[in-house]
């Protein structure tokens, strides 16, 4: 008798309505995948079964995916890191010139009545 070979498994087809595929597919174009919670429908005394799972993105394009701005080339990385100092030099020239005006104020006055009752 020749080994039976186990029967091919066929795959769950999940049925998405077409404000699902606009809403969840075509506007998240740049992930690969899309996370998603399936719902059981059980007998009537059971309650629902919810499921995790991910699901592959059919609209995902790479392109669209890089086409943002990054700081990853080494031109970018370098001006990246320029911007930075320049920013941390300025602030703290500013918290200095912040911190030496404290000491040299004037103290306020109290407020004088305008009119007084004689």
């Amino acid at each position: 008798m020749p080994a039976s070979h186990p029967k091919p498994k066929q795959p769950i087809i999940l049925l998405v309505t077409p404000h699902q595929v606009d809403t969840k597919f075509l506007t998240q174009k740049h992930l690969p995948s899309i996370n998603a919670r399936i719902k059981v429908r059980r007998k009537e005394d059971e309650p629902p079964l919810e499921l995790n799972a991910t699901i592959s993105n059919p609209f995902y394009k790479p392109a669209v995916a890089g086409s943002g701005f990054t700081h990853r080339t080494p031109a970018d990385t370098e001006m990246r890191r320029c911007i930075d100092d320049c920013r941390e030099t300025r602030n703290a020239k500013v918290r200095a010139s912040k911190m030496a005006g404290r000491g040299d104020a004037p103290k306020k006055s109290k407020k004088k009545p305008r009119y007084s009752l004689m």
